[in-house]
């Protein structure tokens, strides 16, 4: 629309050169998650795990055109793709255990690794690569940074990296699993939020979907954490399509505007050497009291 509306040829050079522009970087985008899957399905210790919302799921399903103007029950469902097993866990709750936010995406994403993921012996490594849309509320914030700094801190992984497709241009493996729900809710009934499970589970024939209700304490309180982040202001994260958490060097983390791999990082610190301290007892206490 901005081409057509174009009024000098300058400007419509500049908007077309932008646009061929924006779509290289979501071809980019698209090959290297391609290559990611691909060296994940080869190697022991790299993990490729693609996130995504699925669109609100309601309940009764029902039919009658009164329905549709009424009300009706909130369901969500996040979907953790594992890019180099081929497989995928849909984290599924309701509106009276918690609402769909970034608090409740980090601790769905935190579920799934303490479930498929042990801490790290001492010389063991393990790479994990986050791939996902550049939502704000959910993928692209500060409680993402907390929890990757935290999977390295725990030493679940040494190296945790978070990349993001171009906007506009963030179609996952998430889509094809939420694909084949929406086919199969379209013969299925549900009355109840736990009926929704047993329609997801029966939504792919292939390779069967592993399906956890989530409870009111698999959602965890990030606060403490949170408080010992440094939100450094030149650090926008919003911004940058690559971030690396590695625990050679847990006190910054470092970024990329783009999914080029000769472009070099820049490298921010987001803990203070007092906060360190304290964080490490704090993780610590928890794993104590948790596990």
């Amino acid at each position: 629309m901005q081409l057509q509306c174009a009024e000098t040829e300058e400007s419509r050079i500049k908007i077309q050169q932008d646009s061929e522009l924006h779509h290289r970087k979501a071809e980019a985008g698209y090959r290297f998650l391609k290559e990611d899957i691909e060296s994940s399905k080869v190697s022991t210790t790299k993990h490729v795990l693609c996130i995504d919302m699925q669109q609100v799921l309601f309940c009764p399903t029902l039919t009658h055109s009164s329905v549709f103007y009424q009300r009706q029950y909130s369901c969500y469902n996040i979907c953790i793709h594992n890019g180099g097993l081929n497989n995928a866990r849909m984290n599924l709750w309701h509106e009276s255990i918690a609402v769909r936010g970034s608090a409740e995406i980090v601790s769905a994403l935190l579920a799934y690794i303490e479930d498929h993921f042990d801490i790290l012996k001492p010389g063991e490594e393990r790479h994990l690569i986050l791939w996902s849309d550049r939502c704000v509320g959910q993928n692209n914030n500060w409680k993402v940074v907390n929890l990757c700094h935290y999977l390295v801190q725990c030493h679940y992984f040494t190296i945790v990296e978070q990349k993001f497709l171009c906007s506009g241009y963030s179609f996952l493996p998430c889509d094809r699993n939420f694909a084949l729900i929406e086919q199969r809710k379209k013969v299925c009934k549900v009355y109840v939020p736990d009926m929704w499970k047993e329609v997801i589970e029966s939504a792919s024939h292939k390779n069967a979907f592993e399906v956890k209700l989530l409870q009111q304490n698999d959602f965890k309180d990030f606060a403490p954490i949170e408080k010992n982040v440094k939100k450094n202001p030149n650090l926008k994260i919003t911004q940058y399509m690559w971030f690396r958490y590695s625990a050679d060097d847990p006190s910054n983390v470092n970024v990329r505007p783009s999914h080029n791999t000769f472009a070099p990082w820049t490298s921010f610190n987001i803990f203070t050497k007092k906060r360190c301290k304290l964080l490490d007892a704090q993780i610590f206490l928890y794993f104590i009291m948790n596990h």
